[in-house]
């Protein structure tokens, strides 16, 4: 199962908070990473994943290059994915992370539907 849709299960699925399901089963909203740690609610996860910059900037650009080509990732984007994950790592620089992205040869030269 997915640990992090766990940790989020607090919120419905038009992102409002709830305590429980409907009736009277309350939620939990633990989960297990695949590092082992324990994350209960939004805020641990909001932790963890800020011990985990690296790994979550470098997932965040593949997930965002993928949804930006239409089409999953390979081998020939990789440099792209690695400049990309950098702007945030070094000075929390989104701007610069889009700016890599768009002007990217896979992104140019993407097929158009």
């Amino acid at each position: 199962m997915d640990p992090i849709g766990f940790v989020m299960e607090n919120f419905d699925a038009v992102g409002r908070w709830r305590d429980y399901y409907r009736g009277s089963a309350n939620i939990d909203p633990t989960a297990v990473m695949e590092d082992g740690r324990v994350v209960n609610g939004p805020i641990e996860l909001r932790h963890f994943l800020t011990d985990e910059k690296e790994k979550f900037a470098k997932n965040f650009s593949r997930k965002l290059m993928s949804y930006a080509l239409g089409r999953g990732i390979n081998f020939t984007d990789t440099k792209v994915i690695q400049d990309m994950a950098q702007s945030p790592l070094k000075n929390d620089d989104s701007e610069r992370l889009m700016l890599t992205m768009v002007n990217s040869y896979p992104f140019k030269h993407r097929r158009r539907i």
